[in-house]
C-alpha cells in the first residue's frame, strides 16, 4: 500500500509555516513542520521525511546547512527565499527554489515540480505516492 510523501517544511514564519502547511495537506501531502536546527535534523534522521522544503533566508547558513544535510541522506529539497541576493545569486544555488513572496497555487506548482524531477531522477521517493496535479 502506498502512502502519502512525507514533507518536512522549515520556515521562522510561524504563519506562513501554518499557512503552507494546509496547502499542502489540501494536495495530499503530509506534513512535519520544523522551525529548523537540531529538531529539523532529527526529524529526517528518523527516515520517514521523503522531501524537505527550507527557508533559506540568506542573513544565515542554517537553511543551506539543513538543505546540504537532507542531500547526504537523499532527501530532495525545495528552497525558499526573499529575493534579497537577486536571481543571480538563487541561481547559483544546487537545489530548485522558490522567491518569496508566492502564490499558494505557485508554491503547489513549484512543490509538485521538484517532486516529479526528483521523482524522475529516482531520489527518496519510493513507496510513496505523489499529490495528484
Amino acid at each position: 500500500m502506498h502512502r502519502a510523501i512525507r514533507i518536512l517544511l522549515v520556515d521562522g514564519d510561524v504563519p506562513l509555516r501554518l499557512m503552507l502547511r494546509s496547502v499542502l495537506e489540501h494536495e495530499g501531502y503530509d506534513v512535519a513542520l520544523s522551525y529548523g536546527g537540531a529538531d529539523a535534523r532529527r526529524e529526517m534522521d528518523a527516515g520517514e521525511i521523503r522531501f524537505l522544503i527550507v527557508d533559506n533566508g540568506f542573513h544565515s547558513a542554517a537553511g543551506l546547512e539543513l538543505a546540504d544535510y537532507a542531500s547526504t541522506l537523499g532527501i530532495p529539497v525545495m528552497l525558499m527565499a526573499e529575493q534579497r541576493g537577486g536571481d543571480e545569486m538563487l541561481a547559483r544555488e544546487p537545489h530548485p527554489y522558490i522567491v518569496k513572496p508566492f502564490r499558494t497555487r505557485e508554491f503547489a506548482d513549484k512543490v509538485r515540480a521538484v517532486l516529479a524531477a526528483a521523482n524522475a531522477e529516482g531520489r527518496g521517493l519510493h513507496g510513496v505516492t505523489p499529490a495528484a496535479g
